[in-house]
């Protein structure tokens, strides 16, 4: 399936997810990104069919297929070499 055949109301609600989602914060008392990916699962699960396992923030819509997919599917993994701990996206 074309991104443009795609409903547009789950592209809408997945760049929503992101939008809010991703100016949240985690900390050592609270995960809010752990929170709000229940919930939002909860909230949209008849529009966007979540895997089980992770957040929403694990997954990307595959717009050949229209399902949402893990991202270690599409990203290779990445070390720093060289004996050096990997950077967490956190630290960036």
């Amino acid at each position: 399936m074309r991104l443009a055949s795609f409903c547009s109301a789950q592209v809408f609600l997945y760049c929503t997810m992101w939008a809010v989602g991703s100016t949240l914060n985690v900390d050592r008392n609270n995960d809010s990104k752990k929170v709000f990916s229940e919930l939002w699962k909860s909230a949209h699960s008849k529009m966007l069919k979540y895997p089980d396992g992770g957040t929403v923030f694990d997954y990307f819509i595959d717009v050949e297929t229209g399902d949402l997919k893990s991202w270690i599917e599409k990203v290779p993994s990445w070390s720093g070499g060289g004996g050096e701990r990997a950077t967490e996206a956190s630290e960036l």
